[in-house]
């Protein structure tokens, strides 16, 4: 009998280890799940952009895909991150800024991280309204 209990807990130890392994656990990083060592402006003699950097609060998770999505004025960044081996928990990205944009927001709760004419976020973001 304790051969049989052995097999079972051994067999779905591995099974979960699989299935773990398939699904990446995607998840979307709110700004409060970085602390950002920079947020500034990048300005070259033909554009504007927003260069963000930071490491992730999550450990175990590493970025696996950066998203910026225009909603009429303004840029909303949405980094996504997984269980994946081998890429690294830190951000560091420059978000081109096109001229119909005037402010750029962090996540599915907007974070400000620029508005036009107003600049960069103050460091450290103030997260109580995250």
């Amino acid at each position: 009998m304790q051969i049989y209990q052995s097999i079972v807990w051994v067999t779905a130890i591995v099974l979960s280890g699989i299935l773990t392994s398939c699904s990446n656990g995607e998840r979307i990083l709110e700004a409060r799940d970085i602390r950002f060592d920079s947020i500034m402006e990048v300005k070259t003699s033909t554009s504007l952009g927003l260069k963000i950097s930071g490491q992730t609060f999550l450990n175990v998770r590493r970025i696996s895909d950066v998203k910026i999505i225009q909603e009429k004025d303004v840029l909303v960044v949405f980094v996504a991150m997984s269980i994946i081996k081998g890429k690294s928990g830190y951000l560091d990205y420059t978000i081109p800024i096109p001229n119909s944009a005037n402010e750029i927001k962090f996540g599915n709760k907007g974070a400000v991280l620029w508005r036009r004419g107003g600049g960069t976020a103050k460091m450290p973001l103030d997260m109580s309204k995250q």
